[in-house]
């Protein structure tokens, strides 16, 4: 299964300013506001998307990627995938469904891939709410605007 949607929930969300994001929202179009079934943790400068089953929700956004072929692997990159080394990867690239106002979409994201231990939850799913009030969060977010 393929797909030409993404769902971002974290530093690629429209409202974050930085360089890679300008570049991701210069390669995809808006779609809409969607939520997951998952658990959000702060990973200490940004988040990670873990998908369950509960009934918490992890609320992003989806876009339509204009060129997959160029998009995804700028993305895998950014998120520190490594292909040959799938499970020394922090995240993991995966299509899931996405509820996005009453239907479903299949979309990629990037999900955390690492254990989850002690991070700490963001309990509301909403990394826009929590970056408000998160220093060290928009302190890495400032750095990718110097830096790319």
């Amino acid at each position: 299964m393929n797909s030409e949607y993404i769902f971002v929930y974290g530093s690629l969300m429209a409202g974050v300013h930085s360089r890679v994001a300008q570049t991701f929202h210069a390669q995809a179009e808006w779609v809409g506001s969607g939520r997951v079934r998952g658990l959000l943790y702060d990973l200490g400068e940004y988040p990670g998307l873990v998908l369950h089953q509960e009934e918490s929700y992890v609320q992003g956004q989806v876009f339509r990627i204009l060129q997959t072929d160029i998009l995804l692997p700028f993305l895998d990159e950014y998120e520190g995938l490594i292909p040959e080394h799938p499970a020394a990867s922090e995240y993991r690239r995966e299509l899931a469904a996405v509820q996005l106002s009453d239907q479903f979409i299949h979309c990629w994201m990037y999900l955390y891939n690492q254990a989850t231990g002690a991070l700490p939850l963001i309990e509301s799913g909403n990394y826009l709410q929590y970056l408000e009030t998160n220093p060290a969060h928009q302190a890495f977010l400032k750095s990718l605007r110097a830096n790319g």
